[in-house]
């Protein structure tokens, strides 16, 4: 993600084709293909005062509000289990492969045209 005043760009990059320059620990976004999310600020929309102070957080959200709400609706997901919550509670080992595997989270941040990685937090489970 390339956060500025007038913008935030988002990429996502496969482990086989992560860029050099992040590897390298050198993001330079200007060298990458187009982003697949681009969120332009300007009218209505002060980039600085609605996003700051965010976090990285990883979750299994299995029943949130799309799945938790349209459980029913579905006759495959139906014959189940009355609802999302019952049928997640009930059968552990159907997520027995439902996690998250990271590798590293590196945050960047552009001061006087260099660029500086900070190390997150360490990671915890719970």
């Amino acid at each position: 993600m390339e956060w500025k005043s007038d913008y935030i760009s988002i990429w996502f990059f496969p482990r086989y084709n992560i860029p050099a320059d992040i590897t390298s620990g050198n993001p330079d976004p200007s060298t990458w293909y187009l982003p697949g999310a681009k969120f332009n600020g300007g009218s209505g929309c002060n980039i600085d005062s609605y996003f700051k102070s965010h976090n990285v957080i990883f979750t299994n959200t299995f029943c949130g509000d799309w799945a938790g709400s349209v459980w029913d609706q579905n006759a495959e997901c139906s014959a189940l289990a009355s609802t999302c919550e019952d049928y997640v509670s009930n059968n552990p080992a159907a997520f027995k492969d439902a996690y998250w595997l990271v590798n590293s989270v590196k945050v960047y941040t552009q001061q006087s045209n260099v660029t500086h990685a900070t190390r997150s937090p360490q990671a915890f489970m719970s």
